[in-house]
């Protein structure tokens, strides 16, 4: 076993909004914006600065400021990995039509 980091978006639709899949209607979508394989400098990281030293493996939210910071804290130390928060930094911050809601998680699983 080892550490395995993913870091996931989830679209909310309201009542009113979203789409069907098989006759029901989408309440929520799950995209994979990262993934890591035993990098534990990142956890270490997250789990200080974000989760306040608190390690439990559930999801834990990242918000936009989240997201700015851990980007600028690999930026030098590991572009691909500053890059894909970056991206879900944009994708974040992208408009979305009424009555869709966005949010990011990290979520690590040993």
């Amino acid at each position: 076993m080892g550490l395995d980091s993913y870091l996931e978006g989830h679209i909310y639709y309201a009542a009113e909004t979203g789409h069907e899949r098989d006759g029901y209607r989408v309440c929520r979508e799950h995209l994979s914006l990262g993934y890591w394989r035993k990098h534990h400098d990142l956890h270490d990281c997250i789990v200080e600065e974000i989760a306040e030293g608190v390690d439990d493996c559930e999801p834990l939210h990242l918000t936009a400021e989240s997201l700015e910071f851990l980007a600028e804290g690999f930026g030098e130390s590991d572009s691909k990995i500053a890059a894909a928060f970056q991206a879900a930094l944009a994708w974040l911050k992208k408009p979305e039509e009424r009555g869709v809601f966005k949010n990011v998680y990290y979520v690590a699983s040993w």
